[in-house]
């Protein structure tokens, strides 16, 4: 489903939103489609920072989200405080 998704992205490129474009990044990315996940990733976080800090905030979120464990977590201490959760091993420094 996420590969029709994207082979139907460029005929809706213009009106597609940056929420839009997070849900087929991360579903992409679910899916095993990495460098496509990624190229959408960046297309949402651009799309995101027309729409507004909020939107660009969720976007850099979610790309972090799936790329960064270090990066998530700043991400989470910037928007709830600090992080209620130890860091694991699989954390880079």
């Amino acid at each position: 489903m996420s590969a029709q998704a994207l082979a139907l992205l460029p005929a809706f490129a213009r009106e597609v939103t940056s929420t839009e474009l997070r849900a087929l990044a991360f579903a992409l990315g679910r899916s095993g489609y990495l460098e496509d996940a990624e190229s959408i990733w960046e297309r949402a976080i651009a799309k995101a920072a027309e729409e507004g800090v909020t939107q660009e905030l969720h976007a850099r979120r979610g790309y972090a989200e799936v790329t960064s464990p270090r990066i998530r977590n700043e991400l989470r201490t910037m928007l709830d405080g600090p992080n209620p959760w130890p860091t694991t091993a699989d954390d880079p420094p």
